[in-house]
This record gives structure tokens, sequence and C-alpha cells, in this order.
């Protein structure tokens, strides 16, 4: 009878943590712009490669490519000359430390071959924003937290319902 009430509890405090995750969810996707068709995170590099490194929406880049071509690397982007709409003063300006993390609006106008003997999407910035690297790792982080603390408590709710 006691574990009865304790797998109750565990089931609404399981449902309650989804329902926070699934919300936190949607705000981090909102947040990231990763929700808007064609928007991808990218962060600065100090290589001679590609001129960003590509954080999330490889996928979208990928779809992009032409498939005649052997070596391509989607992981990083290269941007056309003046098409960075801002980007590259911005970065200039500031002094930026590298790893500071951008959602961007690319179109893509073609391939480059970087240094790295690798194609790699050539594109014009249409827009951007800068996130915070704290801010977006303390937003993935506390969504994996948000999910391991729900299955726990789902676990927790299954084994009170196997002891009946």
């Amino acid at each position: 009878m006691i574990w009865d009430e304790m797998a109750k509890r565990y089931a609404v405090l399981a449902l309650l943590v989804f329902s926070l995750s699934a919300f936190q969810l949607i705000y981090i996707a909102t947040r990231l712009g990763i929700h808007q068709p064609g928007s991808i995170v990218i962060t600065t590099l100090a290589t001679t490669g590609p001129d960003f490194k590509v954080v999330f929406g490889r996928s979208f880049l990928a779809a992009q490519m032409p498939d005649s071509l052997e070596r391509i690397d989607v992981s990083g982007i290269m941007v056309a000359a003046n098409g960075s709409d801002g980007l590259a003063d911005f970065l200039q300006n500031n002094h930026l430390a590298f790893g500071d993390f951008f959602v961007i609006t690319p179109l893509f106008v073609g391939v480059e071959l970087s240094d790295s003997d690798a194609y790699h999407p050539l594109v014009t910035i249409n827009g951007w924003y800068r996130i915070g690297e704290l801010n977006l790792w303390a937003m993935v982080l506390s969504e994996f937290i948000g999910i391991g603390l729900f299955w726990f408590l789902y676990k927790k709710y299954k084994s009170g319902q196997n002891r009946k």
C-alpha cells in the first residue's frame, strides 16, 4: 500500500519533469533559432581551413551540397567575400574570443575548396546574432539533466509497480 502511494508520487513527479523538460526544449530551439528552416549555429575557428565551424545544422548544409563532389565536409563553412552581413566586422571590432557561438541564416551560393583539402559550403550570411558560450552549454546541459531526472523517476515508478 505504501508502495502504491510512492509509485503515484513518482509518476506525478516524472510527468512534471517531462513537461518541464519539453517546454525547456522548445525554449532552447526557439532561442537557438533551430526551429527556423535554414538557420544554423556556428562558432569561430582559429584555423586555416573553413571560416566557421558548424555546431548545429549540418544536415541542412549537406542537403545543399552537390552529389558530384567526392570530398565534402559540412563541419565548416566558407563565407563568400563581402557576404558576412557585418559578422566579420563585429568579430574584428569586438575582439571576441574564439569559441563564441552565432545563429546565422545562410544563403548557399556554391562550394569552395579549403586548405583542409575538402569542399565546404560557400555561403553568404543574411542575418546573425550572438549566443554566449556559457548560455548555450548551460541550456543543453540542463536539458540533459531534465531528461536524466525524468528517466530516474520513471524507473522508480516502474519498480514501485513491480512490487505489487
